[in-house]
């Protein structure tokens, strides 16, 4: 994986580590989300990466949504579609929704990326964890989800269309069953858009993406 902002990497990584032990020690208390409250939180900078100071405690949620709102403000150098078209398709008759989870070289919503052979790793792990019930589907990276079942899982082979929308080759496609009334129609309205691997990784430095 890498990340467009390598500029700030050192930066970045140097504080993050001095922060968690700052927590363990108990030099630096951590604090609930400043949005919802969540006791599960994160460390994200109001300034810039450097110290402890300036800190905001977020949840997860909030604090992806602090920074695409940060991207926004900067200019993200993509256009909004391209990062946040991931339901490929939808059949109502069928309850069944086609979602982009990972794309090889394309900029995510945290502005890194996969290289393709990282994206297939990520799918053949979760394939198996979750047929032996280690990982699960989230509504917002929170809820768990016991109505939403995962009926096909694969690497695109080729590049193909898909409901008039092009998939790259090793994209990774999901196909989810929806029975449950209440997540279809937000699926419907627009409510839950996409989905995302959530998981340990480790960020390594490359080249910006042209």
């Amino acid at each position: 994986m890498g990340d467009v902002e390598n500029k700030t990497m050192p930066d970045r990584n140097r504080t993050y580590t001095a922060i968690w032990q700052a927590v363990k020690s108990g030099k630096i208390k951590r604090g609930k989300c400043a949005v919802c409250g969540a006791s599960k939180t994160q460390a994200h900078h109001t300034g810039s990466y450097k110290g402890t100071r300036n800190l905001r405690w977020l949840c997860d949620k909030h604090h992806r949504a602090a920074h695409v709102r940060l991207r926004k403000t900067k200019g993200g150098g993509y256009k909004k579609s391209e990062r946040e078209i991931y339901i490929a398709k939808a059949d109502n008759s069928r309850r069944l929704i086609w979602m982009i989870v990972a794309k090889p070289r394309e900029l995510d919503t945290d502005e890194q990326w996969f290289e393709a052979g990282d994206v297939e790793l990520m799918a053949h792990r979760y394939l198996v964890r979750h047929v032996l019930g280690e990982s699960h589907i989230f509504e917002e990276h929170e809820k768990k989800l016991s109505s939403v079942f995962l009926v096909q899982s694969y690497i695109a082979p080729v590049d193909f269309v898909l409901n008039e929308r092009r998939i790259s080759e090793g994209t990774w496609v999901v196909v989810l069953w929806i029975p449950n009334d209440d997540i279809w129609e937000k699926v419907k309205t627009g409510k839950l858009r996409g989905a995302s691997p959530r998981g340990p990784a480790k960020l390594l430095p490359g080249q910006p993406l042209s």
